[in-house]
């Protein structure tokens, strides 16, 4: 199980799901379109705009002394995208480096990791897993947010571009045990009702921490370079590692 809380803390992109500071600025639209009139549309409709074409993200993730700081490209059409991440606990920080090109992932571990040297990238073959879900990727869903667009419970509009409310935390996926309740997002979109910042807070539950995540989406439509590492620099994943992943 040691393996699994490792790979979980390493590529969670969460409760990717989720989340992930104060707004970027997506460059200068050509047209403007108008909000549609119902709130929980608009949300959805500003996700789904992200997912039309590439886009890059900037995140923190914040929970007690742990905090992730993540930049990365993404191109949905390829289901490539390539992340830099860093992860500090408690003062300590640790880089990762995240490729996945269809259903390869390349993970490159600042320390040794799961029989990894550190410094090489381990590839995990999805077509060996059950669900690429398990990696915390769907490729319907870059952004990581249409989940939690699903499981809202209460929206309302704060201005003509920016939406505030709360939503069910057991029903979204990936959700840990004893973890159900409700936690607060607020939102802004650009003039062509792109989602362009997401603010999500968590509150403690269950004996999880609680937890903060702040994603500003920004250059809609420029090309994402996403290039496979060479074969000299991977190494394949272990077996274990595997079978963790699909339990």
């Amino acid at each position: 199980m040691r393996v699994v809380r490792m790979f979980a803390a390493l590529i969670t992109v969460v409760g990717l799901i989720f989340a992930g500071g104060c707004g970027s600025s997506a460059p200068p639209a050509t047209s403007t379109a108008a909000a549609p009139a119902d709130p929980r549309e608009q949300l959805s409709a500003g996700i789904r705009a992200v997912n039309s074409g590439p886009f890059r993200l900037v995140e923190k993730t914040t929970a007690e002394r742990v905090t992730f700081h993540l930049e990365g490209g993404f191109d949905p059409a390829r289901h490539a995208a390539r992340i830099q991440r860093s992860e500090s606990v408690s003062g300590k920080t640790t880089d990762l480096d995240y490729v996945t090109l269809g259903t390869d992932v390349y993970v490159r571990y600042g320390e040794a990791f799961a029989g990894v040297p550190a410094g090489r990238w381990m590839h995990i073959d999805g077509r060996r897993l059950k669900s690429l879900r398990a990696l915390g990727i769907d490729g319907d869903d870059m952004t990581g947010k249409l989940g939690l667009a699903g499981a809202v419970t209460t929206v309302e509009r704060t201005a003509p571009r920016e939406l505030r409310g709360t939503y069910d935390t057991a029903k979204v996926a990936g959700a840990l045990p004893g973890t159900a309740g409700s936690a607060s997002w607020q939102a802004r979109f650009d003039e062509r009702n792109r989602l362009v910042w997401m603010a999500v807070e968590v509150p403690a539950a269950g004996g999880a921490p609680a937890l903060t995540v702040d994603s500003a989406y920004s250059r809609f439509g420029e090309p994402v370079t996403v290039d496979r590492p060479a074969a000299g620099s991977t190494v394949d994943a272990p077996a274990p590692l595997y079978r963790a992943l699909d339990r």
